[in-house]
């Protein structure tokens, strides 16, 4: 019964590939595009071309350019999404130039997952298109204004005093639980299961977590227990220090539904990952953050 719902999930997501109600799926010469109908074709050409001039000036708006890729924030014409966040997928080596062109360009992949995690109850940011053209894809939602990356909020709150605090705390840490213990139950495998890829949100008492970064999203197989860890290592890496009790209480929560990770092993192999993985991140830049982290008296 699992396997007939999950297969039932992926036929759902995958109505986001053909034309119909909900979507339109066009070819205009060298171009691919999957959007929802809603999202007019002026709309998103307007906003390649933005993050086009956002890529090329640099500033503000320009969120994140790095070897995978570059981000940017852009204006849109349509007043139900004023602002756009436009993911370029970078061209890389050949391998990857490879898998594109085999198994579909990260931006059809991003645009697939996003709706597949939907269809699972997986918080995400709402897709409104993927675009393939001459090597290059992108995928595009609505620019969070009020959205925090998770390692960020971890790193101003992971040490609450206040009761309050505390409280907020602890709802952040089991949400994150929550929904990375939903995605390994829903055959869902997040190749990059890091905090800097959730986003969190507050509505007053409630969070909201979203997870970004879909194009690493795969589905199909299920996750093994090693692949588990793996992805419970990514999150591990918060930047900060944060108390060994409330690391506890996520794992806890966690391996609530999830008993096969709940071994001494397991464990281990949890903490020697995180471990590598933040030595990795010290080497490439993360003493210095944490130097100016220093200099503004914030923890570390």
């Amino acid at each position: 019964m699992d396997r007939s719902r999950e297969d039932q999930h992926d036929r759902e997501a995958r109505r986001c590939l053909a034309s119909g109600p909900e979507f339109a799926c066009e070819r205009r010469g060298a171009r691919r595009v999957f959007r929802r109908s809603e999202l007019s074709l002026r709309t998103l050409q307007g906003a390649l071309e933005h993050h086009d001039e956002r890529v090329a000036r640099g500033g503000p708006d320009l969120i994140k350019a790095d070897h995978r890729g570059r981000v940017t924030r852009v204006a849109s014409d349509d007043p139900r999404w004023p602002l756009l966040c436009v993911k370029e997928f970078v061209r890389g080596r050949w391998v990857q130039r490879l898998r594109d062109r085999l198994g579909g360009s990260r931006g059809r992949h991003a645009w697939l997952g996003a709706h597949a995690c939907r269809s699972r109850g997986v918080p995400v940011p709402t897709p409104l298109a993927a675009v393939e053209e001459r090597g290059r894809s992108f995928f595009v939602t609505p620019f969070l204004a009020d959205a925090t990356p998770l390692v960020d909020w971890v790193a101003d709150h992971g040490r609450p005093g206040e009761p309050e605090a505390r409280r907020r705390w602890e709802a952040v840490l089991d949400a994150t639980a929550d929904l990375v213990a939903t995605l390994h139950e829903h055959r869902v495998r997040h190749r990059d299961l890091a905090a800097k890829n959730f986003l969190l949100r507050e509505h007053g008492d409630r969070v909201e977590l979203l997870l970004i970064d879909l194009g690493d999203v795969r589905l199909g197989r299920a996750p093994d227990p090693d692949f588990k860890v793996r992805n419970l290592s990514q999150l591990a890496l918060l930047r900060v220090r944060v108390d060994e009790a409330d690391l506890a209480r996520f794992f806890r929560r966690y391996a609530a539904r999830h008993p096969e990770i709940d071994r001494p092993d397991r464990r281990r192999a949890i903490h020697v990952l995180a471990r590598a993985r933040h030595v990795r991140w010290l080497d490439r830049g993360g003493r210095d953050w944490l130097a100016e982290r220093r200099r503004l008296g914030k923890p570390v």
